[in-house]
């Protein structure tokens, strides 16, 4: 009979002393960068004076004008692209009369919907009446009304109303200014038609 020496270990005695995982404690740490704010992109603003216009082509910009009383203004967006007017012009006139100046950019413009676009024309606080618009949209140049004509060019997408001022964006949404005692107004269609047929005296 085969004894045990004193020295022998069975497996079941050694097996644990390998499988058992090691608990290691870390002393390290790692804290993760902080990331950036995002930036929010400057939106720069195209303010038009009184007896001034502006034109821009840049897709970014809104173009404004402020101080709507006695004047009237347009706006005319072409050049529809990628959804937004890559054309974008806004005239203030002082007291509705536009100089001989703007006249010439207006025939232009008038040639530009040809191809389509958007048309807005407001009234001031002190010419918000379907028949002050009438008059001033029925005006003549060398007998030539060329505002009537810009505005019956596109018809199904021509605001008329009135309003302070207005902001417009470069995908033709715009926004109509409260001024004194005069609630920001887009007309419908019947006044509309009283515009039309002032203008049209």
């Amino acid at each position: 009979m085969t004894g045990r020496k004193k020295n022998d270990v069975f497996d079941f005695q050694v097996k644990p002393l390998y499988d058992a995982p090691l608990a290691v404690k870390s002393t390290s740490t790692t804290t993760s960068p902080a990331l950036p704010a995002p930036v929010t992109p400057q939106v720069e603003r195209i303010d038009v004076p009184i007896s001034d216009f502006a034109t821009t082509t840049d897709g970014r910009s809104v173009l404004s004008t402020r101080g709507l009383s006695n004047c009237t203004a347009i706006a005319v967006l072409t050049d529809f692209r990628d959804g937004i007017y890559h054309k974008r012009t806004l005239m203030h006139f002082q007291g509705g009369v536009p100089s001989d100046e703007m006249y010439t950019t207006l025939k232009q413009l008038d040639a530009d919907l040809a191809n389509g676009g958007k048309v807005i024309f407001l009234g001031g606080d002190l010419t918000k009446s379907p028949v002050g618009i009438g008059v001033a949209l029925g005006q003549s140049h060398n007998e030539q009304k060329v505002l009537l004509d810009i505005v019956k060019k596109q018809p199904e997408s021509t605001t008329i109303g009135t309003a302070s001022g207005i902001d417009i964006n470069p995908d033709g949404s715009y926004k109509l200014i409260e001024g004194n005692n005069n609630v920001p107004t887009v007309f419908d269609q019947n006044q509309r038609a009283q515009v039309f047929d002032m203008a049209d005296d």
